[in-house]
C-alpha cells in the first residue's frame, strides 16, 4: 500500500496523501510561493509535522498531514522520496 508522501523532483514538488481517498497534487516550483511546516504539541509528542505549500491561487491547497518530522523537514531525504513510501504515484 502506497504511503502519504512528499518528492522533489527537478521540476516540481509531489505531495501524496490519504489512505481511503487518494490524492496526489502535482505543484510546479514556479508555482511555489513558499512552503510552511506545522507541528502542534500533539504532533510533536508523535515526532510528526504536517508540511503546507503556497503557491499561486488554485483549485486545490496541497498539504501533506503527520509527516516524520525528518521527511517535513527534508522532503526528499536525500533519497528522492519522503518516508518508506517511494514514488508518490507508486501503488506498491
Amino acid at each position: 500500500m502506497a504511503l502519504p508522501g512528499v518528492k522533489a523532483t527537478e521540476r516540481a514538488l509531489l505531495i501524496r496523501r490519504g489512505w481511503l481517498v487518494r490524492d496526489v497534487f502535482v505543484v510546479p516550483h514556479e508555482r511555489t510561493q513558499s512552503l510552511g511546516l506545522e507541528q502542534g504539541p500533539l504532533q510533536r509528542a508523535r515526532g510528526v509535522a504536517t508540511f503546507t505549500v503556497h503557491s499561486t491561487n488554485g483549485p486545490v491547497r496541497p498539504v501533506a498531514q503527520h509527516l516524520d518530522v525528518a521527511d517535513a523537514v527534508e522532503p526528499d531525504g536525500g533519497t528522492g522520496a519522503a518516508g518508506s513510501g517511494g514514488s508518490p504515484t507508486s501503488d506498491a
